[in-house]
């Protein structure tokens, strides 16, 4: 063997290097193993659950939130439906009540043919009453004396011994032309009354033959000097009236400065007028015919000598008077 084939198979050894001189040429990075290369697995297979818990979550809200709206969307249809049907009823009653219906004439063969057995029964059976709530035509047949009164005032003095009853009323039936009038009567203060006849409310009376009915009893009935409906009369308290105005002066001011307000008689002190001589105002008693117009006076007060007055309900004590606890 040559020298060179010796070197071949058993090389020289190299130079040996110390442990600083052999960190210099080796790599910077740590070789590669398995656990660095390995992804975080577990962490991401817990975020996808996450995830997939909170799609599910928010997929059923979804679906609660879509049922209620079809819910809520069917509601509203059924009351658009329920009004308009209620709309439409209220509008063929509305033409019912503003249309009149066309009379229809009975065919030749209805009027040949003769009732049957089962209908003149029904005729002769008692007919049943009315189970309609009772209206303003079925009131009418309630009236009341007063209801049907008219008053024609005078100024107190006697009446003639030639007034004839029979006269008055003729010749305020002639005057309205309908004999709405049925009977004349006297008051013990010289005011003559005047009925209707049936059931005809007075209130119907004078608002349609008021200007008829004065211009008669101008030329029957001596010394009228108003006509009204007969109403029940309240009392009530007007304070702070001075005491040197006269009773005539009171009912004139109260009845030209307040519309409605009708005072069928003088007013009155409250006390005795030996207690009102030492006193520059006091109280009286004024009489209001009507409810609605007391009512009034008691809520708005009444205005007179150019200032508003308060005024106070009227209330009656006697021996058996009782106070409420």
């Amino acid at each position: 063997m040559t020298d060179d084939q010796v070197s071949l198979v058993n090389p020289a050894p190299g130079p040996s290097f110390s442990d600083d001189e052999e960190s210099a040429f080796s790599s910077p990075w740590p070789p590669p193993t398995s656990e660095t290369n390995q992804p975080p697995y577990q962490e991401i297979a817990t975020q996808i659950c996450l995830l997939n818990e909170a799609f599910q979550a928010l997929r059923k809200h979804l679906l609660v939130v879509q049922d209620r709206h079809i819910q809520d969307t069917q509601a509203l249809k059924d009351e658009v439906a329920a009004l308009t049907s209620k709309v439409a009823l209220l509008e063929t009653q509305l033409q019912h009540q503003t249309t009149t219906p066309a009379s229809t004439l009975p065919t030749p063969q209805q009027q040949q043919q003769p009732p049957t057995w089962a209908q003149k029964a029904a005729k002769s059976l008692p007919s049943k009453p009315s189970t309609t709530p009772p209206n303003k035509i079925a009131l009418r047949a309630v009236l009341t004396k007063r209801d049907c009164t008219i008053i024609i005032e005078r100024d107190g003095t006697a009446l003639p011994d030639n007034t004839n009853t029979l006269t008055i009323c003729d010749a305020i039936n002639s005057a309205i032309k309908k004999p709405l009038i049925a009977t004349i009567e006297f008051t013990t203060n010289y005011h003559v009354l005047l009925i209707t006849k049936d059931n005809t409310p007075a209130t119907s009376v004078l608002k349609h033959h008021r200007f008829a009915i004065e211009e008669a009893i101008r030329a029957t009935i001596p010394a009228a000097i108003g006509l009204r409906k007969d109403e029940i009369w309240h009392k009530v308290i007007l304070h702070s009236i001075p005491t040197t105005s006269s009773f005539t002066t009171v009912q004139a001011e109260i009845e030209k400065f307040n519309p409605g307000i009708h005072l069928p008689c003088l007013p009155r002190w409250l006390t005795t007028e030996a207690q009102c001589q030492n006193k520059a105002a006091s109280a009286i008693v004024l009489t209001i015919a009507g409810k609605d117009s007391t009512d009034k006076a008691l809520s708005k007060g009444l205005s007179l000598f150019g200032r508003k007055f308060k005024v106070q309900r009227y209330l009656t004590f006697g021996p058996d008077t009782q106070c409420n606890k």
